[in-house]
């Protein structure tokens, strides 16, 4: 299965997209999560794994990715099936782009963006749409793709290659209307979509709601403010949650009622 998860800047993508791989992992499957975001590092930071190397190195990064796009498609898909001696399962990528956590979680990274006038992030969404279309992907293996903030990759259709697109929206009204902005998209596509609340206080939580209803927004979980995850994403060291992990425990029992 393949989640994308998407949302505003700072809604907590990331963190969530951790929380839901230990979810997986101590629920008996194997959770890859791909890093496409090509502005946040701390990923492999908050999941306790030393940073893999990014795959658009196979390219000489993202200027030679762009001009290798212009060979097509095939050309993408033939290096990355001799990267992995296979037809591209996402458990063969070699150990160097891969790196896995003690509890199981591995993190696979597409590419930063660093340089100054290095271009903007279109080449690295079509090079993931391409990887997503490509991978085979095991019963027991769930993808949960870290998004960039936005919509960005919407307009370079990667959500066409997922199963589900869980948006992620903190207490602010900007994240929800690109969460209900999200929902269309995905009515659209017939792509099923989810709505995690993030960040939540206790205090604010019917009001939050009230917006939600604004929008037609319907969340399928709420996600507590969690004083753990705040002090790990302050201090940069492995993620540490309790509340919020149960309930995302909670939200992916749900999801595999449904598969």
């Amino acid at each position: 299965m393949r989640l994308m998860v998407c949302g505003k800047g700072g809604t907590g993508k990331t963190v969530i997209s951790i929380l839901l791989a230990r979810a997986f992992r101590e629920l008996n499957y194997k959770p890859y999560i791909i890093d496409m975001d090509e502005s946040n590092e701390l990923l492999p930071q908050l999941a306790g794994v030393v940073k893999p190397r990014p795959l658009i190195e196979l390219f000489g990064g993202r200027r030679g990715l762009s001009q290798k796009l212009k060979d097509g498609e095939e050309s993408i898909v033939k290096i990355l099936k001799d990267l992995t001696n296979s037809e591209l399962k996402i458990s063969s990528i070699p150990r160097e782009y891969r790196s896995t956590s003690e509890d199981g979680i591995n993190i696979i990274t597409i590419g930063k963006i660093r340089e100054y006038s290095e271009g903007c992030a279109c080449p690295l969404n079509v090079f993931t749409k391409i990887l997503l279309n490509k991978l085979k992907i095991d019963k027991d293996e769930i993808v949960i793709i870290d998004t960039d903030a936005g919509v960005e990759h919407v307009g370079r259709g990667v959500e066409g290659f997922v199963d589900s697109v869980i948006a992620v929206a903190d207490p602010t009204r900007e994240s929800m209307l690109i969460a209900s902005h999200l929902r269309d998209i995905c009515e659209k596509i017939n792509k099923k979509y989810y709505l995690i609340l993030n960040k939540v206080p206790e205090n604010l939580q019917e009001k939050i709601l009230k917006i939600c209803e604004e929008y037609s927004l319907k969340p399928d979980e709420i996600v507590p403010y969690d004083e753990k995850i705040f002090q790990s994403c302050l201090i940069g060291d492995k993620l540490d949650s309790d509340k919020a992990y149960l309930k995302i425990k909670n939200f992916v029992k749900k999801i595999i009622e449904s598969m």
